[in-house]
């Protein structure tokens, strides 16, 4: 499937983007300025049932990873995925073999017995007004600026509900046996899918590993600055 991408810059660097679980290419609206800053062709996909890509009947790891392997079709400088696009980041590797890659908060560990499940019911969303989903997010995330809150609100009316049907899949696909290609995995210190019990593993498969202190799992929205100063010598 050709996905829908949000592209910018004319650097001689390709860079993709690949988002989150109901999110979409909106996402990288603070990151893309400081990757065409560094001279960088920026591609930002929508996978499938996300953003302005297509619907579909399915939705599976192989195949988000797939569409992104023939949307892009060359080999880019760097590939930056966040919680679902990490782990279509760690397929599409193998096949775009980009010179590096970098994984925010990739869900490489499985939930621990009793922990708060991060990915909650969402069927009530659809129903819910712009307003109404703009104070569940100012409730639940006070560190998010509006712009980031904007944003996120736009990319759930885009969302296709169906794609629910991944997390199990996203969640028990785990941790590359090996990095590849030089690879950078950013763990959140809270609410994180990427527990610091499995950081010493990821060591020994060769990613190297951040810890972003005191975020969250939606990391970037958390703190931009501080992300893009665990990232910055990457880039």
């Amino acid at each position: 499937m050709k996905l829908n991408v949000r592209e910018s810059g004319e650097g001689d660097k390709i860079a993709v983007l690949i988002h989150g679980f109901n999110c979409d290419s909106g996402d990288w609206w603070e990151l893309t300025p400081e990757l065409l800053r560094r001279g960088y062709h920026v591609k930002a996909v929508d996978l499938r049932g996300h953003g302005h890509s297509p619907r579909a009947t399915s939705y599976t790891l192989p195949e988000y990873a797939a569409d992104v392997v023939e949307t892009i079709g060359e080999s880019p400088e760097l590939i930056i995925g966040h919680s679902l696009g990490a782990q279509v980041t760690a397929l599409t590797v193998p096949e775009l073999l980009p010179s590096k890659a970098i994984y925010f908060d990739p869900p490489w560990s499985l939930p621990e017995e009793g922990a708060p499940n991060l990915f909650p019911d969402l069927s009530a969303i659809p129903s819910m007004t712009d307003e109404e989903l703009a104070a569940t997010l100012r409730h639940d995330f006070p560190a998010w600026s509006e712009k980031a809150i904007e944003v996120d609100v736009a990319s759930w009316r885009l969302w296709d509900p169906a794609t629910a049907a991944t997390i199990t899949d996203v969640r028990l696909s785990g941790m590359p046996e090996r990095a590849l290609v030089p690879s950078l995995a950013i763990a959140a210190e809270k609410d994180t899918v990427f527990a610091a019990k499995d950081h010493a593993t990821a060591q020994e498969r060769g990613f190297v590993v951040r810890l972003a202190p005191g975020l969250t799992h939606s990391l970037f929205r958390d703190d931009f600055d501080l992300v893009l100063s665990l990232i910055s010598d990457w880039l």
